[in-house]
């Protein structure tokens, strides 16, 4: 059995608010469980943060405002993801991005960075791999997203080059995080990416 430990219980609580999200976005009562959306972003936000390292403080930060600006950019012109707007899934917006895109953002990369860690050491290579899946889940999650209303697109497919621009967001968010070598070095954020990976999978079927 589990150990009650630390890391335990905030994957435990991570597994719980999916799970919940799952059914309760599959049902009639799908508009509610979506104004909740942004609180299970900050709550898995807390659980997920609280196990990195102090010193990557700065990092958060750089990262989730650097993404914040590329969102803004990409509202704004059209590059380089394409021309699209967000809709009221993902809570507050700051002029027509929502302000905790950037935590989003930060938490996929953080997790997958967990994994790649354990394959590579080589920094080009890491960052390659780590844009690979965080684009691979991307794809799992725009059929969710456009169906509740999370965002929307001006075309009427995902346009190629979303998936272009979450490629090179992410390789050019790996190298920045790599400044520190330690930078990912959090399982439970290696959790959550594959609980974010499993929920769009699931709501990908149900929705």
């Amino acid at each position: 059995m589990p150990k009650l430990t630390k890391e335990n219980i905030s994957i435990g609580v991570l597994v719980i608010l999916h799970t919940i999200g799952v059914i309760g976005l599959s049902s009639s009562w799908q508009e509610y469980f979506l104004v909740l959306t942004p609180i299970n972003l900050v709550v898995s936000g807390y659980f997920v943060l609280r196990h990195g390292a102090k010193k990557w403080a700065g990092l958060y930060v750089l990262i989730a405002v650097l993404t914040y600006l590329v969102e803004a950019l990409g509202i704004h012109t059209g590059f380089p993801f394409g021309e699209y707007s967000y809709g009221r899934g993902l809570g507050p917006q700051l002029f027509n991005v929502p302000i905790l895109i950037g935590l989003l953002w930060l938490l996929l990369l953080m997790g997958a960075s967990f994994f790649i860690s354990k394959i590579t050491r080589n920094i080009l290579l890491h960052s390659l791999i780590v844009a690979a899946i965080m684009t691979a889940l991307d794809v799992a999650i725009e059929p969710v997203a456009i169906a509740l209303d999370f965002w929307s697109w001006f075309s009427v497919h995902v346009p190629w080059n979303n998936y272009a621009g979450w490629f090179a967001t992410a390789l050019l968010l790996s190298f920045i995080s790599k400044t520190d070598s330690s930078f990912g070095n959090n399982k439970v954020a290696g959790v959550f990416f594959i609980i974010q990976t499993v929920f769009f999978l699931c709501l990908n079927l149900t929705l």
